[in-house]
């Protein structure tokens, strides 16, 4: 999204430069191209309509480019995501740690768990606080909302009580059910057969 932010601006900044230096240099050719443009534009996509009517039509393009340059504008200039975090439970200075490591150190409490297959974890920050947003692969035999439930209560005790971090909300948990299938006997099987073609074990005939 930055990357096209910054194109848009260049693209913006550009466009206006040259319609600015047209205007101010040859201001009645300037009104006169803008009224032609209007024209045609009200010809083309609001023919038979005028006055109130007009401006009702025109009324929800505005209102679209309006937030279109606004969404643009927030998402430009927006406070960039922290990459660290102060620990609110030190007393002996202020102490900051990586979102990164908070990240790991929280998903490798997640992967511990039973019946986590897999995890994602992503923490955001916002001042001194932190949202924790998990993402659990489980056995779809598994109690969906009490392992939710347990996944949120391990990671608000290994944010809040290991690393002593301020959680602005409850962790966001999300369950992913999967089937697991289960383990092959072939293996089982093979190991059996290559004993079989390397002799009898049994206790008849060991002491022969």
């Amino acid at each position: 999204m930055n990357i096209f932010n910054k194109i848009f601006a260049i693209v913006t900044l550009i466009i206006g430069f040259v319609t600015g230096l047209i205007a101010i240099l040859f201001p009645q050719t300037a009104l006169a191209a803008i009224n032609g443009l209007a024209a045609g534009f009200h010809t083309s996509f609001f023919p038979g309509t005028d006055g109130l009517a007009r401006l009702a039509a025109r009324a929800p393009l505005a209102i679209t480019f309006a937030l279109l340059v606004g969404g643009l504008l927030y998402l430009e200039l927006r406070p960039p995501r922290s990459s660290t975090i102060e620990v609110s439970k030190a007393t002996g200075g202020k102490v900051r740690v990586t979102t990164a490591s908070v990240e790991k150190k929280l998903l490798d409490g997640v992967n511990a768990m039973p019946d986590v297959i897999s995890a994602k974890v992503r923490v955001s920050t916002r001042g001194p606080s932190l949202t924790a947003y998990i993402e659990a692969v489980t056995p779809d035999t598994v109690d969906v909302l009490a392992k939710g439930d347990e996944i949120a209560a391990g990671v608000r005790a290994i944010a809040q009580d290991q690393l002593g971090l301020k959680m602005q909300d409850k962790p966001h948990v999300m369950i992913k059910p999967t089937k697991v299938k289960a383990p092959s006997p072939a293996g089982h099987a093979l190991f059996g057969s290559k004993k079989r073609a390397g002799g009898d074990d049994s206790p008849g005939r060991s002491g022969r």
